[in-house]
């Protein structure tokens, strides 16, 4: 990211204003530790047409890895950290426009869902952790200030919070390069920082299996279930 860019950036965040989710759109946020199963279910509902909202981190990473930049590892810079922000706000806000376009155009009715694979609040609660954990400069107040004010003004109808997935089953990769000590303490920070914002959290188990499919299906029909009672939304499968 460029000088030019990371002006560009910081404007967009601090000194602009974001616009409401339309009324009746409700978004929907998959949250937990790393690997516990959130993309999954994100793409599940994508596959079924619903709009979603992809992870923001891991494509980041993957793009400066391949232009030959190094990882910005488990201690999150503070440019990683900002770039982050403002593409999940940028993929929120692109949503809004659509739908608000859609709505005029009459090719959409009321009660639209969004799917998201994590929401803002997970960027603190990550920056929180390794802050602590590895001594580094967290966020400046002032982004801290705007997420907190972000997510207000664009709350999540429902977060499904995923159970931590076991320690034998977690791989790191190429992107996901942290350790399961840092698995377990990102998922702590995660709850809390949900909890602190006011949100009653959706606790998803892990469930029973007799095979990987089974426990995703029963996965999926909870998350269906809870929909239909929470919002009164029925999600045809």
């Amino acid at each position: 990211m460029d000088k030019k860019e990371s002006i560009s950036i910081l404007f967009l965040f601090l000194f602009t204003s974001s616009t409401l989710f339309p009324a009746k759109l409700f978004k929907i946020a998959f949250a937990g530790a790393s690997s516990s199963g959130k993309t999954t279910l994100v793409n599940f509902f994508s596959s079924l047409k619903y709009p979603t909202i992809h992870e923001v981190a891991t494509p980041i990473i993957e793009e400066d890895l391949q232009a030959g930049l190094e990882h910005p590892g488990i201690r999150m810079p503070l440019g990683f950290q900002i770039r982050m922000i403002y593409r999940q706000i940028l993929l929120e806000e692109r949503m809004k426009i659509v739908f608000e376009y859609l709505k005029k155009a009459g090719e959409i009715s009321e009660n639209k869902i969004v799917f998201t694979d994590r929401a803002i609040l997970n960027i603190p609660a990550y920056c929180n952790y390794r802050s602590l954990k590895y001594n580094r400069p967290n966020l400046p107040i002032k982004f801290m200030q705007k997420i907190k004010a972000y997510d207000e003004e664009n709350r999540c109808s429902l977060v499904f919070f995923l159970d931590i997935i076991p320690s034998h089953l977690y791989e790191q990769d190429d992107v996901r390069i942290e350790p399961w000590e840092d698995v377990q303490g990102t998922h702590a920070e995660l709850r809390r920082t949900y909890e602190k914002a006011g949100y009653e959290l959706i606790f998803v188990p892990r469930f029973q299996r007799d095979s990987e499919n089974n426990a995703i299906l029963q996965r999926i029909n909870f998350v269906c279930n809870t929909i239909r009672e929470k919002l009164g939304i029925e999600i045809q499968i």
